[in-house]
C-alpha cells in the first residue's frame, strides 16, 4: 500500500519534465515534505529519432515536437494513472529542467565596497543583482548555445552574499564595508519556454510553471547529497550534447558544453561497424564491448572514435572560466549502463588535459542509490522537486 493513503500532512502532488539535448522525460510524483518519501505514479520519455543533423534549426524543430508528444501522452495516460488513485490529486507544480545545448548558466560575481561601514538593505542588494544579471546577458549571449541571440531568463538564484569576507544568509539589517554576490542565472532558447507555456495552459491550467536549467539542479542535488564536496567537476552526457560545470568553494562558477554525445558517438559508430544508427546507440546505450562485439578489424577506427571523443572533452576541459584547471574530482551523470564507459573516457580526458590524478564518480548509481528510476535525468529532477525547500537561497527582503 502507498503511504500516502495514510493520513500525511504536506503532500504535493507534481509534474517533472527533463528536457535533454535529444529527449524529452515526464513523471507525475507525490511528494511528502520533510520526509524521505516520494512516489512516482507514472513516467514517461521519448527519444528523438538518431538521425544526421541538418542544422541547430532541424534539431530545434525536432525536440519541440519530442515536448508536445510527451504533453500529449502526460495528458493522456497520465492523467489516467492519477485519476485511478484512491485518493484525489491536483497538480499545482510543472517543474522544467532543460539541458544544454537549449539552455545555458552563467554565474557573476559582484564586489561593492565603502571606506565607511553602511547599512545593508533590500535595495542595495537588488542593485547588485541587477548588476548581476545585466552582466548575466551579455556573457551568456558568447555561450555557444546563443548563437541567434535568442535567449530568455528561466530562473536566478542568489547563491552567496559575503559582508567583510563573511558568509550569511541574512544580510538584511546588518552593517558592512564591503559586499561580494554570487548570482546564479538561467537562460534558455526562447522556442522552449513559450511552447512550454502553450502546453501547460492545455494540459495542466492550474498549476505553476518553474523552470531551471539541468546543469543548475545538478548542481543543487549534488549539494543536498554529498555537501562536504566544495570544489567538484560536473559532468552531464545526454544524447547530443556533453557538457560541464565547475565547482569551486561550493559555488557552481562555470558551465560550458560541446555538441557530442550518445547519439553522436552512435552516428559514427554506425558508419564504422556498417550498421543501423538505431543498433549502434544499442550498442552504445547497453554498455557492450563494442570491438569484442564487431571483431579486431575494426578495432583501430573505433578506438580513434573515442580518442577524439576524448580531445573534444580535453578542449572543454582546458577553458573552466578561470586560470584554474578542472578539479580532481569529478561527478558524471549519463545512463547506469553507460557509466564505465564514459567514466573511463572522462577520466582519460581529465588526465590528459591536467597531467594530474583524477578520480570520477558514478553520480546517479552513487549518490541516488540502486533503486532510483532507470532513467537517471528524470531521477534527479525528481530529487530536486522533493527537497527543494532545503535549497540555499539568499533572503533579499
Amino acid at each position: 500500500m502507498s503511504f500516502f493513503n495514510s493520513e500525511v500532512v504536506n503532500e504535493t502532488c507534481g509534474v517533472v519534465v527533463d528536457i535533454g539535448s535529444g529527449s524529452v522525460g515526464v513523471a507525475i510524483v507525490l511528494s511528502v515534505q520533510d520526509t524521505d518519501q516520494y512516489e512516482v505514479i507514472w513516467s514517461h520519455r521519448e527519444h528523438m529519432l538518431i538521425k544526421d543533423v541538418a542544422d541547430q534549426k532541424a534539431l530545434q524543430k525536432d525536440i519541440q515536437t519530442t515536448l508536445t508528444n510527451v504533453f500529449l501522452e502526460l495528458g493522456g495516460s497520465g492523467m489516467a494513472a492519477l485519476r485511478a488513485l484512491e485518493k484525489s490529486y491536483n497538480i499545482h507544480t510543472l517543474q522544467v529542467a532543460i539541458s544544454a545545448p537549449w539552455a545555458c548558466t552563467v554565474t557573476k560575481n559582484i564586489h561593492f565596497e565603502d571606506e565607511h561601514s553602511f547599512d545593508v538593505t533590500k535595495k542595495i542588494l537588488e542593485e547588485l543583482i541587477h548588476t548581476a544579471h545585466t552582466e548575466d546577458v551579455s556573457v551568456s549571449n558568447e555561450q555557444e548555445v546563443a548563437h541567434t541571440n535568442d535567449l530568455i531568463k528561466i530562473g536566478q538564484a542568489t547563491v552567496r552574499v559575503q559582508l567583510n569576507g563573511y558568509d550569511t544568509k541574512h544580510p538584511v539589517g546588518t552593517t558592512a564595508h564591503s559586499i561580494d554576490l554570487t548570482h546564479i542565472s538561467q537562460f534558455a532558447q526562447n522556442h522552449l519556454p513559450s511552447l512550454i507555456t502553450e502546453l501547460q495552459e492545455k494540459i495542466l491550467p492550474k498549476s505553476t510553471i518553474t523552470l531551471y536549467s539541468f546543469m543548475y539542479v545538478y548542481y543543487q542535488v549534488l549539494r543536498h547529497l554529498h555537501p562536504d564536496t566544495t570544489e567538484v567537476c560536473l559532468v552531464d552526457i545526454t544524447n547530443e550534447t556533453t557538457e560541464i560545470g565547475i565547482v569551486r568553494d561550493d559555488v557552481l562558477l562555470f558551465a560550458s558544453h560541446v555538441p557530442v554525445g550518445m547519439y553522436s558517438l552512435a552516428r559514427e559508430l554506425s558508419v564504422i561497424c556498417d550498421i543501423p544508427k538505431e543498433e549502434a546507440y544499442g550498442v552504445l546505450k547497453n554498455g557492450t564491448d563494442i570491438i569484442t562485439l564487431y571483431g579486431e578489424k575494426k578495432a583501430e577506427k573505433i578506438e580513434a572514435l573515442f580518442t577524439e571523443y576524448q580531445k573534444q572533452i580535453e578542449e572543454l576541459f582546458t577553458h573552466t572560466g578561470d586560470s584554474l584547471s578542472i578539479p580532481s574530482t569529478l561527478f558524471l551523470h549519463t545512463s547506469k549502463n553507460t557509466e564505465d564507459f564514459f567514466g573511463y573516457h572522462i577520466k582519460k580526458a581529465a588526465e590528459n588535459c591536467t597531467k594530474n590524478a583524477h578520480t570520477v564518480h558514478p553520480f546517479t548509481s552513487q549518490l541516488l542509490g540502486e533503486n532510483v528510476l532507470e532513467d537517471t535525468a528524470l531521477a534527479v529532477s525528481l530529487h530536486f522537486f522533493h527537497k527543494q525547500s532545503t535549497y540555499r537561497a539568499i533572503e533579499v527582503s
